[in-house]
This record gives C-alpha cells, structure tokens and sequence, in this order.
C-alpha cells in the first residue's frame, strides 16, 4: 500500500467520523465550547479532559462489595 492510498483511506475514514460525531444530539454544543475553552486556557482544556477520562473510567470501573 503506497502513501497516497493510506493518505485517502485516512481522510475518508476521518471525514466519516466527522460526519457521524455531528449527527449526535449536542456535539454542536461540545465543539463550540472546547474551541472557546481551548482559546482562552489549553491547559484547562486538558484539565476537563484528564477528569472527563477518570469519572468515565470511575464509572465503568466494576463494582465491590463492601461486605468479606
């Protein structure tokens, strides 16, 4: 496989995504505040970020029992 096909298969693959994320319900919203987020202050963009990827992590981490 030469660069230009792997160059078109990744733009058409990321186009897609791109696609797809807009047709969610709110990613309109998301997107307009990471970019005024990210222009003001990039490391609280990656502040949200790091504690966005925890309580998702918190959340599907598997549940203990509390009793032995």
């Amino acid at each position: 496989m030469d660069i230009n096909a792997l160059q078109t298969q990744l733009q058409a693959g990321l186009s897609n995504l791109s696609t797809q994320f807009q047709r969610l319900p709110g990613s309109a919203i998301l997107l307009r505040y990471v970019a005024s987020s990210y222009q003001n202050d990039p490391i609280r963009s990656a502040v949200e970020l790091f504690l966005f990827l925890f309580a998702v992590r918190y959340l599907l981490a598997p549940k203990y029992s509390t009793q032995k």
